[in-house]
């Protein structure tokens, strides 16, 4: 009895921990995007003035106009109230608590259903229980929703590569996202391990690294994953 308690709680554990880095992962790769950042004397007020044109002069600032994105999203969205259906094994006390979280996404996008971040999440969440195509049809929304980014393409690689055994997806969405966000560091390792794991490729595993040094030729991350393959 004592041994099943505590595989219980290292079970509970290991699901705090892995929600944690999920919120890690979804805040670093979206926190930069849709943001401006102005650096200026906080004693000097800055006058913008836009001409008949639609020139603009800042007084010596440099100036991007950003365009908001279209909020039409050309899929429907997919359905909050399905059935929460387990299709792993997992203890009574973490379904519950992945029943609980997922509840509170579905009613965060009940209220707001082009909410980026909690497609990004729900998908995460159905993943953890094995709900895949529950996962997908989350992340393909979400990309619907911000086709600039490749956050969702980077998750549909991952779950078409290791889970839904479609390497032709795989591929295509990782690659989507590196396309999106060739900053991303990480998603040039994921890429990679794609490459060298499922489709035991190594020379696509280097193009694609060879790829990341172009776009990111400081980092010394991927020299590293270079010179290992």
């Amino acid at each position: 009895m004592e041994n099943i308690k505590n595989k219980q709680t290292l079970g509970i554990i290991g699901l705090v921990v892995l929600v944690a880095i999920v919120g890690w992962f979804i805040y670093n790769d979206t926190s930069t995007e849709n943001t401006i950042s102005v650096e200026e004397d906080s004693e000097k007020n800055i006058i913008v003035n836009i001409g008949e044109d639609g020139s603009i002069d800042a007084e010596g600032y440099d100036v991007e106009i950003i365009e908001p994105e279209d909020n039409t999203v050309s899929i429907p969205a997919p359905s909050l109230n399905s059935p929460i259906v387990f299709y792993v094994e997992l203890a009574d006390d973490v379904k519950s608590i992945m029943t609980t979280k997922i509840e509170n996404t579905r009613k965060d996008l009940q209220a707001k259903v082009n909410y980026f971040n909690g497609w990004i999440e729900l998908g995460l969440q159905y993943k953890i229980i094995g709900d895949y195509d529950g996962a997908r049809d989350s992340w393909e929304y979400a990309s619907a929703i911000r086709q600039s980014s490749g956050l969702p393409h980077r998750n549909l690689g991952d779950l078409y590569g290791y889970y839904l055994k479609d390497s032709t997806k795989a591929e295509e969405n990782f690659l989507k996202a590196i396309e999106l966000s060739p900053d991303q560091i990480e998603y040039y390792f994921t890429t990679a391990s794609f490459y060298k794991d499922v489709l035991k490729d190594t020379n696509k595993a280097i193009a694609i690294v060879e790829r990341g040094l172009k776009a990111n030729p400081n980092s010394p991350d991927l020299k590293s994953l270079l010179n290992s393959l």
